[in-house]
């Protein structure tokens, strides 16, 4: 009996010694979801040899990015700002590269892989959102969809929540609904590149702008941007009721400069708005929902 009693002994011991140590060994226990993003930008151009990956953390403090090019050894970059805002450069890449990458810190952790736009690519599809702001079953059915169609990168028409004005404490329920979008879109944006326009919900007064520009991370003075996808040039515009959009105003005279470069270098120009061209319905009642997006007409 003791002899039994010394073995149930020593291995209850062993067992807890096991646990204690398993406990110790084991990571821990994974953080949650940023409230924005990870989200690819290409503030510098889609030459693929740079990408910035930016996100918002649910605390402040530092922050770190993990990344992998094809199969050669991961590299850490770690983000000093002490915010949760993080944004994180990558530069010396491989056009058309596959990346692996991973957050964490400040309560986040999270990871996805993309591939790097390559301006040789000939044969390319994309996708294109808009109007998503209510974010109901239909647009978070699209999500998937839209991921399971593997596009290069997709385009946004605006208007991806009610009302803009994201950074005002007045105002925390818009602030959750950016947050709202950014949840739903999560899956698509951390691995997917994603160029977006600004729409009238984004545009209700310069400060609801201005938030949106504080969130994207955009080339050129982002309320309008190019970039180039392989042989094609993409314009992304500013056509809201907020803009007269006409000759010898700021942005048509930034458009007719950049058709002007483009010219003979792209075999297709791809221009991107929130206001149609044309529509149905009770807006087709009011001729100033299209009068800005007709002017682009040949």
């Amino acid at each position: 009996m003791y002899a039994r009693a010394q073995r149930s002994f020593f291995l209850l011991r062993f067992l807890a010694t096991l646990a204690a140590l398993t406990a110790w060994l084991a990571p821990a226990a994974q953080a949650g979801e940023a409230v924005k993003g990870p989200c690819l930008a290409f503030p510098e151009g889609t030459t693929g040899d740079t990408v910035t990956i930016w996100w918002e953390a649910p605390a402040e403090g530092e922050s770190w990015l993990k990344y992998s090019v094809e199969n050669a050894e991961a590299l850490t970059v770690k983000d000093p700002a002490k915010g949760p805002r993080h944004e994180v450069k990558l530069t010396g890449l491989k056009p058309g590269a596959l990346i692996r990458y991973e957050i964490g810190g400040a309560g986040v952790s999270d990871a996805a892989q993309f591939r790097l736009p390559d301006p040789k690519v000939k044969k390319f599809r994309f996708a294109a959102i808009g109007d998503p702001r209510a974010w109901d079953a239909a647009a978070r059915a699209l999500v998937p969809q839209l991921i399971k169609e593997e596009p290069a990168f997709v385009l946004g028409t605006g208007d991806y929540v009610h009302v803009g004005k994201s950074r005002d404490p007045k105002y925390p329920a818009l602030e959750a609904n950016w947050n709202e979008c950014f949840a739903c879109l999560r899956p698509l944006l951390k691995a997917v590149p994603f160029f977006p326009a600004l729409g009238d919900h984004e545009y209700t007064n310069d400060a609801t702008a201005e938030a949106y520009r504080g969130i994207f991370v955009l080339p050129g003075n982002e309320y309008w941007y190019s970039f180039a996808w392989g042989n094609c040039q993409f314009l992304a515009l500013d056509v809201t009721w907020g803009r007269k959009f006409q000759p010898g105003e700021e942005q048509w005279d930034w458009i007719e400069k950049d058709l002007a470069a483009a010219a003979g270098k792209r075999d297709l120009l791809v221009s991107f708005f929130h206001l149609p061209i044309a529509t149905c319905g009770n807006y087709a009642k009011d001729p100033d929902n299209t009068v800005r997006g007709r002017k682009l007409l040949p």
